[in-house]
């Protein structure tokens, strides 16, 4: 079993690995996930204990890493994670850039499914098994379609138990915090609980559902989960 340390000190190399990778080939910071969130991530995942596991949204797998190393020291089998990209060339460059951390930890990031497709063209039936215990990060918000109302309508009823995580949605104080931006506009909105959160606005239907819902929504570094069943 890895001690809180090591395993900060695995994503540190991990996310350090990708941020080399940017400044040399895209001329800019790594700014996806953070020691942080990979952590919290890990730790809701591990917590949860699922069955099955559903990324949706891989881009260079910093997430996936995490999900990866919960699955594995739960002493289950990478199998059981499936991410979800329109491409998943930028995945492929991850195995190239953390070859040694990966044999180090002995990780076959290649039992980890893969699903190359628009979230829209996919029926999740055909991924979900309602009566496995089930974690869900959802990192798939952007410009390019507004997608979590198929979440909330087709998703999140397939999941009798277990938790859905989505990323880049924060708890602010102030409306100086939220950045405004053509291409990923944020905004901010009132949850039931009294606070306020910044983040992409599609994803706030997914506040807005669980305020209607009276489902207690919790915040993790970067993001919010909420538990079903």
């Amino acid at each position: 079993m890895m001690s809180e340390v090591e395993l900060r000190l695995f994503f540190e190399r991990m996310i350090s690995g990708l941020r080399e990778y940017f400044k040399d080939v895209y001329k800019q910071g790594f700014t996806n996930q953070t020691v942080a969130s990979c952590m919290a991530i890990y730790n809701l995942c591990k917590e949860e204990n699922p069955d099955q596991v559903v990324e949706i949204g891989t881009n260079h797998g910093a997430s996936t890493f995490a999900l990866a190393m919960a699955v594995k020291l739960l002493e289950k089998d990478l199998s059981l994670i499936t991410t979800i990209d329109l491409d998943h060339e930028k995945w492929k460059e991850s195995f190239n850039i953390h070859k040694d951390l990966l044999k180090e930890q002995d990780l076959n990031l290649g039992k980890i499914k893969t699903l190359t497709a628009n979230f829209n063209d996919i029926d999740p039936e055909t991924i979900i098994d309602p009566s496995k215990k089930t974690f869900v990060f959802y990192d798939m918000h952007d410009h390019t379609g507004p997608w979590s109302q198929r979440l909330l309508d087709l998703w999140v009823p397939l999941v009798k138990t277990g938790a859905f995580s989505i990323h880049d949605i924060t708890p602010v104080q102030s409306s100086f915090e939220v950045v405004h931006d053509e291409i990923s506009p944020r905004t901010k909105i009132l949850c039931s609980n009294g606070q306020y959160y910044a983040g992409f606005n599609e994803c706030f239907r997914i506040i807005k559902w669980a305020n209607s819902h009276n489902i207690n929504i919790r915040t993790f570094p970067g993001g919010v989960y909420f538990k079903n069943g």
